[in-house]
């Protein structure tokens, strides 16, 4: 986005280290609009449990950021989704931010997986403004070690194939929301229908 390597930007890392100054942002103006999410305990609580997983994970990160949260810990879950009366989400949670995001990334945690932790995060709130552009994505999961465009191309395949993502009434924003989107209405309809059946449609509109 315009403006984050500005002095004033870049003194926000300085700051906030070891955690992406992004996540301290979302923690605090943005969950904080959830009314269980306490604005001081809840940010360091969140904190602590990010810290502690990815030192048991042994992961060697240069910042913490919402891409490293592990989706697929009950600790997690715990902290984000029971505690804040969100259990709503634990349907998104488990087909895209753990199975699809994880599918795309072939088993291992990669960019699919760190793009949906932080959709997820941002989605939290549940309304309009949970949402993050292409810019907004990259901002908070980039790597050193990245090209540059993979967090918004890893947004892009989780797009495609995800149930539970949306845009947002402009267009140009994405989040994770509780209702199933048309791809989860595509995958089951498919099941209802044979190969057969399906290879005779497609000869007829050909004839056609």
């Amino acid at each position: 986005p315009t403006g984050v390597t500005s002095p004033e930007e870049i003194q926000k890392f300085v700051a906030c280290y070891p955690f992406h100054p992004r996540l301290l942002e979302t923690a605090q103006n943005r969950l904080s609009t959830i009314a269980d999410f306490n604005r001081g305990r809840g940010t360091l609580r969140l904190f602590a449990r990010l810290l502690r997983d990815v030192w048991e994970r042994q992961e060697d990160v240069e910042l913490i950021s919402a891409g490293d949260i592990d989706w697929s810990s009950d600790r997690v879950q715990a902290d984000l989704l029971q505690r804040l009366n969100r259990d709503q989400f634990k349907g998104a949670v488990d087909a895209d931010v753990i199975k699809h995001a994880n599918e795309l990334d072939g088993g291992e945690r990669g960019h699919h997986c760190r793009a949906a932790s932080a959709l997820m995060l941002e989605s939290l709130p549940g309304d309009g403004h949970a949402a993050l552009t292409h810019q907004d994505l990259a901002h908070a999961i980039l790597r050193p070690q990245d090209a540059g465009e993979e967090p918004s191309e890893a947004l892009d395949r989780l797009l495609s194939v995800c149930w539970f993502t949306y845009p947002s009434d402009s267009g140009d924003r994405y989040q994770f929301r509780i209702e199933p989107n048309v791809n989860k209405q595509i995958e089951e309809r498919a099941q209802t229908i044979s190969t057969e059946d399906a290879r005779g449609q497609v000869r007829t509109r050909v004839s056609g």
